[in-house]
């Protein structure tokens, strides 16, 4: 039998990119709070603050996606241009690791929006938006970022593109 929705209030301000791990602890981005967040799910819907607006003293947390093994969690930081690094341990809780620009020291800021993990857990990429430039990082045992490349194509509109499938 269908119920009704459960509303469950985000502890930070504008709630918006979302990510669940495979342990069902769920992690929320605020782009108003620039921060954070994960939360343990109960049985009957409700959401329990695990780690509460970890800020990462950046602006516009978007997006979040985590390591293949769930133990790092990254947010793109749009209107600062950065990522941010965040290491998750076995409950849940949030520690701010480290950050790196999007694109080179000397490039245009690249207000990084949308991001993905290669299959193989090697890669990190994010779309630089306000570019149609893909920045591709690779991914340290520590989780920390080392920049490979910043891809470009003359096929990808600068301003509104939007999306990006990593295989």
């Amino acid at each position: 039998m269908a119920t009704g929705p459960i509303v469950n209030n985000s502890y930070g301000q504008g709630p918006l990119g979302a990510y669940f791990l495979s342990s069902g602890i769920l992690l929320v981005t605020e782009a108003v709070s620039n921060a954070l967040s994960s939360y343990s799910l109960s049985n009957d819907g409700i959401l329990q603050v695990v780690s509460g607006s970890v800020p990462n003293g950046y602006k516009t947390a978007c997006w979040v996606v985590t390591t293949r093994d769930e133990r790092f969690a990254y947010t793109t930081n749009t209107l600062s241009g950065t990522i941010s690094t965040y290491r998750i341990d076995g409950s849940g809780a949030l520690t701010v690791v480290g950050h790196i620009a999007s694109t080179p020291v000397g490039a245009p800021n690249g207000l990084p929006i949308d991001a993905g993990v290669s299959k193989d857990g090697r890669n990190f990429y994010t779309l630089n938006g306000n570019q149609g430039t893909v920045s591709v990082f690779n991914i340290k045992d520590d989780g920390s970022l080392v920049r490979i490349q910043v891809a470009a194509s003359t096929n990808f509109p600068y301003f509104g593109s939007q999306g990006l499938a990593v295989l």
